[in-house]
């Protein structure tokens, strides 16, 4: 999970099928920037996502069940439990 200017960072560092894209050389730059204070979060963070969907590394958020689905298991479980 990409919380901030670090964690950016430290995805960028990891493995990345081309590292020789110029979407990834943007973001790696404008990353070090904002780590820097050249540059704004916001504008590291473009980049990165940009670099990011070129490359299918962006992984879909967990879906959260409604209240109603939640309530549903819980009771669920409390009759399988007994």
């Amino acid at each position: 999970m990409i919380r901030n200017v670090r964690d950016m960072a430290d995805a960028m560092r990891r493995s990345w099928p081309d590292k020789d894209c110029e979407a990834y050389q943007q973001a790696v730059d404008l990353i070090k920037r904002a780590e820097d204070g050249e540059c704004s979060p916001r504008a590291a963070f473009g980049a990165f996502m940009k670099a990011a969907k070129a490359q299918d590394r962006i992984i879909a958020p967990r879906q959260h069940f409604s209240r109603e689905v939640a309530r549903t298991l819980t009771d669920i479980s409390k009759f399988s439990a007994s």
